[in-house]
């Protein structure tokens, strides 16, 4: 009886504290969210944590204490303030859950700043336009390989092909290409064979599992993972085994006679590089960031499959998601497609030899502009990216509010792309808006408000280092596919639909996803007709 008691007594003092004595007390939010983290852990499993956190701030405002440690920000400035590189934070605690063993750290997982930074080094100068240009030759025999795919068993009398998947092919091409750029060609195959398809699903379940545990920690301190989501854990480990075969069969290879430079001038080969630079170069960290390299530390190898699986989610998926949704909008927006159609056809008239990394921005500016509006309602990566605050606490809204060290603090992509301040319409799909001068209201201004709230890919110092592959993808991708075929909306199998896009006011159109970290997605079913010759 007394324990019972002492224990109502603790849980009580603990949510008047988080309510009304806590740092963050004077942040409007949830009650559930202020009191306990299971609030945060309910939406992360329910899939629908952007959406959340959407209505939040549209309820709140633009700073909404959405944990008991945790305030989120869904402005420009916010977005400057916390990922900018003066910004008094260092990556939190949750990413040490895509740590797949200790002390074997990834350009995205790294939390010491200056570790982070001799990552970025090594992999940066595979993503240069004169390194870019020499891996084109196997990202365009897989797109190669998707354009043809795409007209596949045609009827003969209408030329319309049967719906296909959008998503799946997207996927398809997206992971050919990565797995060719980080493990060599013809790594997974996934448009010519059935047999490695099954990776994307294992690559969801680890990002899942990922976002679980980051969430609630708890769930791994204690065993509760395995025994709640055997699946979850048994696909995860799958997909870390299988980085690591692809990866040691790839660097057997580097360096044996047989294969020329062009085959091994990839971002492996990179890697590879700046392990041998690393190995002569020791590096120390704070004991509470970092390990010292000893003895029981992982080999470098360790690291290498860390960056490789990296890679393949960030690389693949990004371009999957935006190319997937990128058609959602176009086949439910006809006066978008009919513009970009004409663009691409009066731009590129010779379509095969439009090659990787496509059209420039200025043959193409309505491509640009669908892709960005594509990349604004259906983020890859729709949930925040949390940083903590360091010793000294942190000023937001221009010192208007100090948070003190040990809070987390972040910005939804998801949310922040939904504001109506920076983006009019939000829940429209209007690539005009980031074209000045191509529709009334729009101007250079207006414009340049929505590009300081544009975070697809993450902004700052640890933004995506890999935005100029992507969008090269991106473009060649979508000019050689419109560019040979016409393209419908299955009208009878209508996936990729709300009904989550309703739940916060927004039209059935949008392209619906899953936050599981990365944006887990199904459809659209689209048509596909040869153009003529």
């Amino acid at each position: 009886m007394t324990l019972c008691l002492a224990t109502v007594i603790y849980l009580t003092g603990i949510v008047i504290y988080r309510l009304y004595l806590h740092p963050l007390a004077q942040f409007p939010g949830p009650w559930p969210a202020k009191v306990s983290g299971l609030h945060a852990l309910y939406y992360a499993w329910r899939g629908d944590r952007h959406l959340m956190q959407a209505r939040s701030h549209a309820r709140y405002g633009d700073y909404v204490r959405l944990g008991p440690n945790y305030l989120s920000v869904a402005s420009d400035l916010g977005l400057q303030e916390i990922y900018g590189t003066r910004a008094n934070v260092q990556k939190s605690s949750f990413y040490h859950a895509f740590v797949a063993q200790k002390g074997a750290w990834s350009t995205f997982t790294s939390i010491d700043r200056s570790l982070h930074a001799r990552k970025r080094r090594v992999l940066a100068p595979a993503m240069t336009e004169r390194a870019l240009k020499s891996m084109g030759r196997r990202i365009n025999q897989c797109i190669d390989i998707f354009v043809t795919q795409l007209g596949r068993n045609a009827d003969a009398e209408s030329g319309w092909t049967p719906a296909v998947n959008m998503s799946e092919l997207a996927d398809h091409v997206a992971f050919d290409i990565l797995g060719d750029l980080v493990f060599g060609e013809g790594s997974f195959q996934m448009l010519t064979s059935c047999a490695n398809r099954y990776i994307v699903d294992l690559i969801v379940a680890t990002s899942y599992w990922a976002l679980l545990v980051g969430t609630f920690p708890l769930l791994r301190a204690l065993p509760i993972i395995p025994l709640w989501f055997p699946e979850l854990t048994r696909k995860r480990q799958a997909y870390l085994l299988f980085c690591q075969e692809k990866a040691c069969q790839r660097m057997a290879k580097v360096g044996a006679p047989g294969p020329s430079p062009e085959e091994h001038s990839d971002l492996l080969l990179h890697l590879l590089s700046g392990r041998r630079h690393s190995d002569t170069h020791s590096h120390r960290f704070p004991d509470d960031q970092e390990p010292e390299p000893s003895a029981s530390s992982p080999p470098p190898t360790a690291e290498i499959w860390a960056e490789c699986r990296t890679l393949i989610v960030a690389g693949a998926d990004t371009v999957a998601t935006a190319l997937a949704a990128l058609t959602h909008y176009l086949v439910h927006n006809e006066g978008a497609y009919h513009r970009l159609e004409e663009e691409i056809l009066t731009a590129c008239p010779r379509l095969r030899e439009v090659r990787f990394p496509g059209p420039r921005p200025a043959q193409c500016p309505y491509l640009d502009a669908c892709i960005d509006e594509a990349l604004r309602l259906s983020p890859p990566i729709p949930g925040p990216l949390p940083r903590e605050v360091l010793r000294g606490g942190m000023a937001l809204g221009r010192g208007r509010f100090v948070v003190p060290a040990g809070t987390v603090v972040a910005t939804a992509a998801y949310a922040l792309h939904r504001h109506p301040r920076y983006f009019p319409r939000p829940e429209v799909f209007w690539p005009e808006r980031w074209m000045a001068g191509s529709a009334p209201g729009v101007t250079l201004a207006t414009v340049r408000r929505a590009r300081q709230a544009f975070c697809p890919f993450g902004f700052g110092a640890r933004g995506c280092v890999g935005q100029s592959l992507a969008y090269g993808e991106l473009r060649t991708l979508v000019v050689r596919m419109l560019g040979r075929y016409r393209i419908r909306l299955c009208r009878q199998v209508r996936v990729g639909e709300g009904p989550s896009a309703r739940e916060i006011g927004m039209g059935g159109e949008e392209y619906r996803m899953l936050d599981r970290w990365t944006a887990q997605r199904d459809g659209p079913f689209v048509e596909f007709q040869s153009r003529p010759r």
